[in-house]
């Protein structure tokens, strides 16, 4: 026997609520994925594609986008220019429009006609075809927020459309730490402990210190690097805490 087939594959990393994204967006509902930062969403958007045999395509929303980086333009010399939206909503695909709550809000209109057009539906795009809706356009959103506004963790936020969140199911994609475990490896198990424990202590001591899965993907690299682990936890851990916010923290744990 070959030494490949004789290794079993690997399990497929997946965040717990994968099984409801799959199941939505498999069923053309827009779905937007509401979860704190380093959460997964990007990498979720991408299993999907992979999991339905179709192609991926991710945009970072931002104040200064336009309608235009979504659905194209007719330049100068008369071509056009095709947007983030264009190839999945005619041949199929997933698309996943990130920081969606961080976006311009004027732009979100034009996100609410993506999410509203069933299969089969034409849009016109700026070339001036009227394109019908791929039965296999996903359109996924992720955000920090459910939509209410700038927070202290977040305050580049943006309130969202009533009208735009009607449109999207919502799934809350929390902290899996499970995966988290996983995703750093079980041979820097301990390191992860102390990275949730700090997780859960902060917020029992109200102290605003975002610690995300990549604290624990990230140190663990380090630590097999040879590096000690107070040096590392001062990277990727006690970021821009003071000295009685770190007292804090410890004191709860």
């Amino acid at each position: 026997m070959k030494e490949a087939e004789s290794k079993q594959e690997e399990p497929k990393r997946r965040h717990k609520a994968f099984p409801t994204l799959l199941a939505t967006a498999q069923a053309g509902v827009p779905v937007m994925l509401v979860g704190p930062a380093g959460s997964g969403k990007s990498t979720a958007g991408r299993q999907v594609a992979e999991e339905m045999g179709l192609s991926f395509r991710s945009e970072s929303c931002n104040p200064m986008m336009t309608k235009w980086d979504l659905f194209g333009f007719v330049g100068p010399n008369g071509n056009y220019v095709p947007g983030v939206i264009r190839e999945a909503f005619e041949n199929g695909g997933v698309v996943l429009l990130d920081e969606m709550d961080a976006s311009n809000p004027a732009v979100l209109v034009s996100i609410n006609l993506l999410a509203s057009v069933e299969a089969g539906e034409t849009v016109t795009f700026p070339d001036g075809k009227n394109v019908p809706r791929h039965e296999n356009f996903v359109l996924i959103a992720g955000a920090n927020t459910f939509g209410d506004g700038a927070s202290a963790e977040y305050v580049g936020r943006e309130q969202l459309d009533a009208a735009t969140l009607d449109r999207f199911a919502m799934v809350e994609w929390s902290y899996d730490e499970a995966l988290e475990r996983k995703a750093a490896g079980e041979d820097q198990a301990a390191w992860v402990v102390c990275v949730q424990d700090v997780r859960a202590a902060a917020e029992r001591a109200s102290v605003s210190l975002l610690v995300t899965p990549r604290a624990s993907i990230n140190g663990a690299k380090l630590i097999r690097k040879g590096m000690d682990r107070e040096t590392v936890a001062n990277l990727v851990l006690w970021k821009g805490v003071s000295t009685d916010e770190k007292r804090s923290i410890l004191a709860q744990m």
